[in-house]
């Protein structure tokens, strides 16, 4: 009977404790695990009116490539998402406080110093730095060995002869390399938008554009010169992730595997290239191109000699 009745009393002990600690606060039972693995909702910030990134439309919708992407990757993880457009220095300051939970993308935001708080999912698509001219300025025909001439001294920082290069001041060019933006910058004029470089193109200020191939090529279109462009040649690519805070990370483990895992099937479902495609609002001649690679866009054709 004695050891009947300690057997039974340890069982009622152990099961009292468990009791307990189930309603202790920060006490997650399996089955609350289970369910609570994925956040509920997110707030996500982007930068004021990125088109054609993340921006609102005529109608007040917001929209966008980066916007429609991480829409449906989180409507596939049955996430709600809030995103706020804010100036980037009110983003640092809230993602740093904990204000918000993320950014859409490195597109709409590049704080480095933000970033080694943060958790980058792996690339939704890659993106490519061009350089760029009108074909009127290049003698159209287009004159392949030219264009890779050109665009060999672009990547060695060697200056062009009677000619001014035109950068965005806010860009991240470093993987031009330190030298060779220098030498360049002695011949760039810096402005704050793809809008300004277009317009100074067309009036022949400038010779050369060095930016993001899909915002520049976005607002070519709407100034109605996209077919006026001649495409020199690819300087570097870099991939585009979305980012959220690492606390966020550690308080839901399973959700950096769960938002990888979608942007893998959202890149080999050609989910991706098709919104860039129709934001754009490209001709079938012009559609973006994977060439080979899955997630690298390829808004315009690549000669061989202008290839790397």
């Amino acid at each position: 009977m004695s050891k009947q009745y300690l057997s039974y009393a340890e069982q009622l002990k152990i099961t009292l404790i468990i009791l307990a600690l189930l309603v202790l606060p920060g006490v997650v039972s399996p089955i609350q695990a289970e369910t609570s693995s994925l956040p509920k909702h997110l707030t996500l910030a982007a930068s004021e009116d990125f088109a054609p990134f993340v921006h609102v439309s005529s109608t007040g919708k917001m929209t966008g490539i980066d916007f429609e992407i991480i829409a449906e990757l989180y409507r596939r993880l049955d996430i709600s998402i809030k995103v706020i457009l804010l100036p980037r220095p009110r983003i640092t300051t809230m993602l740093l406080s904990g204000e918000l939970d993320g950014v859409v993308s490195t597109t709409t935001f590049n704080d480095t110093l933000a970033f080694e708080h943060m958790w980058s999912s792996i690339d939704l698509y890659k993106s490519s730095v061009s350089v760029f001219t009108l074909k009127s300025v290049s003698n159209y025909q287009s004159n392949p060995t030219k264009n890779s001439i050109i665009l060999a001294q672009i990547r060695s920082g060697k200056l062009l002869k009677n000619s001014r290069i035109g950068m965005l001041n806010e860009f991240d060019y470093t993987p031009m390399g330190v030298h060779q933006l220098e030498s360049l910058s002695k011949q760039t004029l810096f402005v704050r938008t793809d809008t300004q470089l277009i317009n100074l193109l067309d009036m022949g200020r400038i010779t050369y554009v060095i930016t993001e191939d899909i915002s520049f090529a976005y607002q070519a279109r709407i100034n109605n010169l996209f077919a006026k462009l001649e495409f020199i040649g690819e300087v570097f690519h870099r991939g585009v992730r979305t980012i959220l805070r690492n606390e966020l990370i550690r308080q839901f483990p399973a959700l950096q595997t769960k938002i990888n895992s979608t942007i893998s099937s959202l890149v080999e479902s050609d989910y991706i290239a098709s919104t860039i495609y129709h934001n754009l609002r490209l001709d079938p001649l012009n559609e973006p191109q994977t060439d080979g690679e899955k997630g690298k866009i390829k808004l315009f054709r690549t000669t061989p000699e202008t290839a790397h």
